[in-house]
């Protein structure tokens, strides 16, 4: 933005962040959350009909970590892994999200520790399990393949596509598991 102004003759604005990140740092995660659902949810209903599936609605299901900074806040909600050395290591955040296929927005969000009960990637996905709607297709990857959601998600009214475990071959073809799509 200071290259903008620039650019156009104006006057530089000061590049001290400061205040910004104070501000940052107040805003609740239970606010953030509400933002980012609500943002995707109207982007998702104003998506194009040609990016859907037979009309039907596509969400993926992924889940990543982050590093955050090292501060004794963080480390007290956000432990760091027991692989890192005491004060040399960075706390560890796990996030579990639903993305619409259609317009690339996040529906859900679920964050948690890295590490800990319910803290894994199935444990989070029960968490937001709210965003998935009748008629919807989940699409994940082989991590998600388990007995449970293949069971739970057809009874939400959702289809599934995900791909099977396959560690034992080294096939060049893994095959996909897909429940319904009728």
């Amino acid at each position: 933005m200071l290259a903008e102004r620039v650019a156009q003759g104006e006057p530089p604005c000061s590049s001290n962040t400061k205040s910004y990140c104070e501000a940052r740092l107040r805003r609740p995660i239970s606010l953030v959350r509400q933002l980012v659902r609500e943002t995707g949810r109207l982007l998702h209903l104003k998506s194009e009909e040609g990016w859907k599936w037979k009309g039907r609605s596509i969400k993926l299901v992924d889940g990543t970590t982050v590093s955050m900074p090292d501060t004794p806040e963080n480390q007290k909600i956000y432990p760091q892994p027991e692989s890192q050395k005491e004060g040399v290591g960075f706390p560890i955040t796990r996030i579990v999200a639903i993305i619409s296929l259609s317009c690339g927005a996040v529906l859900d969000m679920a964050i948690r520790p890295y590490k800990g009960k319910e803290t894994g990637e199935h444990a989070l996905l029960r968490q937001i399990v709210g965003s998935i709607s009748t008629g919807d297709i989940i699409l994940g990857d082989r991590y998600y393949c388990s007995y449970f959601l293949i069971v739970m998600l057809p009874r939400l009214g959702a289809d599934l596509v995900f791909q099977i475990h396959d560690y034992l071959s080294e096939k060049p073809f893994t095959p996909i598991i897909c429940v319904h799509l009728c």
